[in-house]
C-alpha cells in the first residue's frame, strides 16, 4: 500500500507538470511480486496499461479484497455525513463476511474486522483531505485477516499540525494513537459521528490485544504489537499520504461490543490526562452496523 500510494503521487505530480503517463514494463519471466500486484488489481488502480493481463494462480486457502477505491467527493461527506457513514457501514461489513466467509450475526471475528475497516476509512475522509481511500486484504482458514487502507492525503502531522502542534512526524503518529487526538476544533455536538478522535486509539487497542497494527505518514513509521508491546517508532518510512495495517486474529468466544464499551471507557479515563485531547468518545465509536 505504501508503494502503491507513492507511486500516485508521482504520477499525480507528472500530469500536474504536463508529463506523459508511465508505462508498465512486466519483467521477464515475471517475478512473483509483480504477478501478485498484478491479481490484486494494483496496476489497474494505477490506470497504468500493461503488456499482459494474465493473472497469477494464488493459494486457495485465502480470500482476497483486491486494491479497492472507496471514492467520495470531499463536500459531499461534509454536506451530507450521514449518507456516507451509511454507505461506508455497508461497504465494511461486506469486505469483512466476504474475508471471512461468515455473516456479521454475533460474530466478534466479522464484527471487529467491518468495524476496524470502517474507521480507517472514515479517518481518510475526515482528516487527510482527499476524495478516495484505498482498502485491500486478505484472510487465512486459521482466522488471521491482514488489512490496509491508505490515502495520497496530506499526512498526520499537517492534519494535527494547528490543533496539537506535534514536533515532527514520530510525535505525531505518537499522539495519533492517543484517545481523543484529532484535529476537530469545533463544538461538542448531537451527532452519533462526532469527530471525537478515539478512532485511532480504538484501533491500537484492538490491535494491541489480537495483532499488531503498522501506522506510516510523513516519513515515520510506528508499530504497536500483540498485548499492547511497546511501541516500535522509527524516523523511517513512506513519506506520501498515510498508510494504515492491521495484523488480526480475533477468537470467537468475545462478544465484541462489551470490549469496544470497555476501550472507550478506559479511553475516556485516560484522556483526562493527555493535553488537548477531547474526553468523550462519540456515540458511533462503539456502534456496529
Amino acid at each position: 500500500m505504501c508503494l502503491f500510494i507513492g507511486v500516485t503521487k508521482v504520477i499525480a505530480e507528472r500530469r500536474n507538470l504536463g508529463l506523459s503517463s508511465l508505462t508498465l514494463l512486466i519483467p521477464t519471466p515475471r517475478t512473483d511480486a509483480v504477478a501478485y500486484l498484478m491479481y490484486m488489481d494494483f496496476f489497474e488502480h494505477l490506470a497504468l496499461p500493461s503488456q499482459t493481463t494474465t493473472y497469477a494462480k494464488l493459494p486457495p486457502d485465502r480470500k482476497y479484497i483486491k486494491m479497492s477505491c472507496v471514492h467520495l467527493q470531499r463536500e459531499e461527506f461534509l454536506v451530507s455525513a450521514s449518507t456516507f457513514h451509511r454507505r461506508l457501514d455497508d461497504q465494511a461489513q461486506s469486505f469483512a463476511e466476504f474475508l471471512l466467509q461468515r455473516s456479521s450475526t454475533d460474530d466478534a471475528a466479522v464484527q471487529a474486522v467491518g468495524w476496524c475497516l470502517r474507521e480507517a476509512v472514515r479517518n481518510v475522509f475526515e482528516h487527510a483531505q482527499v476524495d478516495r481511500a484505498y482498502v485491500t486484504g486478505q484472510a487465512w482458514k486459521n482466522g488471521q485477516v491482514e488489512l490496509s487502507v491508505g490515502d495520497a492525503g496530506v499526512g498526520i502531522c499537517e492534519s494535527l499540525a494547528a490543533s496539537h502542534q506535534p514536533k515532527d512526524a514520530c510525535d505525531a503518529l505518537r499522539l495519533a494513537v492517543q484517545p481523543g487526538i484529532t484535529d476537530y476544533q469545533g463544538p461538542e455536538t448531537d451527532d452519533d459521528w462526532q469527530n471525537s478522535g478515539f478512532g485511532l486509539y480504538m484501533l491500537r487497542r484492538i490491535a494491541g490485544d489480537f495483532g499488531s497494527l503498522t501506522l506510516v505518514s510523513g516519513g515515520a513509521f510506528l508499530k504497536v504489537e500483540t498485548q499492547g508491546e511497546e511501541h516500535l517508532l522509527r524516523p523511517t518510512g513512506s513519506r506520501f499520504g498515510t498508510t494504515l495495517a492491521l495484523s488480526l486474529k480475533i477468537p470467537s468466544d468475545i462478544y465484541f461490543p462489551n470490549l469496544l464499551e470497555r476501550y472507550k471507557n478506559e479511553g475516556e479515563d485516560q484522556a483526562l490526562s493527555v493535553p488537548g485531547a477531547r474526553h468523550v468518545a462519540s456515540r458511533a465509536s462503539t456502534r456496529l452496523w
